[in-house]
């Protein structure tokens, strides 16, 4: 399962970077039509294909999978820990809160 979610984290590194999905499809050597089936996880990423496209954005592999497979166990990642959820329903929910906390913190450190 954990292709089910590398899709979304290739595309949102390649939308954090500014990179057009043409652009990348055309760098890894495939077309962009399957490169935008894999974002949306809908055709499963093989090994050369996910180091290729790591190579193309610049992260680590870990980068795209090390979270989604986590996520796909129905558990959150915060940092190097793991919080197991016990329905999908309580990752989300913990996944807003790790993001309001987010936000309340940048509002204390800047002083908003």
């Amino acid at each position: 399962m954990r292709e089910a979610l590398t899709g979304t984290r290739i595309r949102d590194r390649r939308v954090m970077a500014g990179i057009k999905q043409s652009a990348l499809a055309r760098e890894i050597g495939i077309s962009a039509s399957y490169l935008n089936l894999i974002e949306h996880n809908r055709r499963r990423i093989g090994g050369k294909l996910l180091l290729d496209i790591a190579s193309a954005l610049g992260v680590e592999v870990s980068a795209l999978t090390t979270r989604a497979e986590a996520a796909s166990m129905g558990m959150f990642v915060m940092g190097d820990s793991f919080l197991h959820a016990a329905a999908p329903a309580a990752t989300a929910m913990m996944r807003d809160y790790v993001e309001e906390s987010k936000s309340m913190q940048i509002c204390l450190e800047f002083g908003a």
